[in-house]
């Protein structure tokens, strides 16, 4: 993203998810230009995303419908918000750590 005064730009962009894209969270850091995204979609995929190399998510986790997903400070982890869609009226959130060989998750409500 571009910094213009108050605006943020695009600067780069890639095809992400299959479906539409319905939340994003940028790793929060020190750096000018954060290096990590998270990404969920209608497509039931979550993803971790090096913003250097966006060719390949580092990693991609299928669940249910994705609700929100957001990156916790001082973590290599985000959260992730999704409804499972094939119980009705279930919400699964998790705590999700990213790597490059694997993704472990943690159920932290397993049911709103």
């Amino acid at each position: 993203l571009l910094i213009e005064g108050s605006s943020l730009l695009p600067w780069h962009s890639w095809l992400a998810h299959t479906g539409s894209v319905i939340s994003v969270s940028l790793c929060p850091g020190g750096e000018e230009r954060p290096r990590y995204l998270v990404t969920g979609g209608w497509d039931r995929f979550f993803k971790f995303w090096d913003l250097q190399n966006t060719m390949v998510p580092m990693q991609e986790v299928i669940g249910g419908l994705v609700s929100g997903v957001r990156w916790l400070p001082g973590w290599s982890a985000a959260s992730v918000t999704y409804d499972d869609v094939y119980l009705q009226g279930h919400t699964q959130t998790l705590v999700t750590e990213t790597g490059y060989s694997s993704t472990r998750c943690h159920p932290v409500l397993a049911q709103n």
